[in-house]
């Protein structure tokens, strides 16, 4: 494989831009020769971001930039670039909130090729998440002793595909690029602007069953500034960087590692069986509660939501939630049951739990309430005070 092309998004936040670059600048490329730049910049963004691109002095291969005279927006946009891996042979995509470590390189490059054969693998992300964007809630994979992890859900903080990789989404996309209530997605997703090329990615990755490569420590970042899709800078995708001076890179296939997780960020159901969880191998996990029960066909489940029947509870001490499972903390948050005795509503020992400020979740759901419910509250202010109110009874009659 050639030396993949670094790809720079652009679009009218010259301060990111100009911080991103620097980062790539810093990055480490010894041993690796002809390495393309391409800075794309879309309309709207042009003359200070093309000052700040045309300024940059790139001594490691050929520097392009790409300045479109129109604003096409963000979904055009990565699908554009995304193309450019015909060209190229593989692309690392960086959107200019991002931020990237010393080594983010040679790690890209060394995923692409060694996952390149595997139809099963929809491309490598740069990002490690610690942050469930369906659930508003923390996430982190099961630290296994491997340096990667496996997921169900498209990177846009630092992703990278090869020629095939991209050309399999694309022939998907060309046929498959609406969303509806019937997608098995999360409702969360579907609801997200039509600028997002991040939705449609998410349902070709459940409908052809793929996954993207995560590593377990983060090769890049992100400030989320303020732009097309946020109207405040927040700090919920900031992770720790990788810092390493002499990187081994020790990557697993996907058929030897455990540690997956499908679209909603649950743990699949064979994974939590292979640490030692006691459940049935035909079980949907919904420890975040996310999932839509009308689209859910196993005969047992594992969730937060209401259960008139449990055969096991567990408690939420250990993070991530998963080890309480197969740690077998008892509690009264999880349950596990035959799905006939689920509800859709999450349960109310979980939504004390939610209401604790005490506990670190408590903080998450605060955040979540002031950027996403604020408005709500104010326009149906007897609703929050029904749930305050239920939230206080449950306590008094406990």
């Amino acid at each position: 494989m050639s030396s993949p092309a670094i790809i720079v998004v652009a679009f009218n936040r010259p301060a990111s831009l100009t911080r991103l670059l620097k980062s790539i600048l810093r990055a480490d490329y010894r041993g690796i020769n002809n390495i393309p730049l391409i800075i794309s910049i879309d309309g709207g963004g042009g003359k200070e971001n093309h000052k700040i691109a045309s300024a940059v002095e790139w001594p490691y291969g050929t520097k392009q930039i790409i300045l479109h005279e129109k604003n096409i927006g963000l979904r055009r946009h990565i699908l554009s670039c995304g193309d450019l891996s015909e060209k190229y042979g593989s692309v690392i995509i960086l959107e200019d909130d991002s931020y990237v470590s010393r080594n983010f390189y040679s790690f890209s490059k060394e995923a692409l090729e060694f996952y390149e054969d595997d139809y099963r693998i929809a491309g490598i992300g740069l990002h490690s998440y610690r942050y469930n964007e369906n659930a508003f809630l923390p996430f982190a994979p099961i630290i296994d002793g491997r340096e990667v992890y496996f997921m169900q859900v498209p990177c846009s903080w630092g992703q990278a595909w090869t020629t095939k990789q991209w050309k399999d989404f694309r022939d998907y996309y060309r046929t498959n690029n609406t969303i509806s209530d019937s997608d098995k997605i999360p409702d969360s997703v579907k609801k997200w602007p039509e600028s997002s090329w991040k939705k449609y990615f998410s349902k070709y990755m459940v409908e052809t069953n793929r996954y993207f490569v995560y590593p377990v420590v983060s090769y890049a970042t992100n400030f989320a500034d303020p732009g097309e899709n946020w109207n405040n800078g927040l700090t919920f995708f900031q992770v720790p960087l990788e810092h390493q001076i002499e990187p081994e890179h020790r990557l697993i296939s996907f058929d030897q590692s455990d540690n997956k997780y499908d679209a909603y960020f649950e743990i699949l159901s064979d994974s939590l069986m292979q640490f030692g969880a006691n459940i049935d191998p035909d079980t949907c996990i919904d420890i975040y509660g996310t999932k839509q029960t009308r689209f859910i066909e196993n005969e047992y489940m594992l969730s937060i939501k209401q259960c008139t029947n449990p055969i096991f509870s567990y408690g939420v001490e250990l993070r991530p939630p998963a080890q309480n499972i197969f740690l077998e903390f008892e509690g009264n948050v999880y349950r596990y049951s035959q799905t006939k005795n689920f509800k859709d509503k999450i349960s109310n020992a979980a939504i004390n739990y939610i209401w604790d400020k005490q506990q670190p979740q408590g903080y998450y759901f605060a955040s979540r309430t002031l950027y996403f419910k604020l408005g709500y509250y104010l326009l149906h202010p007897l609703k929050y005070f029904r749930k305050r109110l239920k939230y206080y009874k449950s306590n008094l009659l406990r």
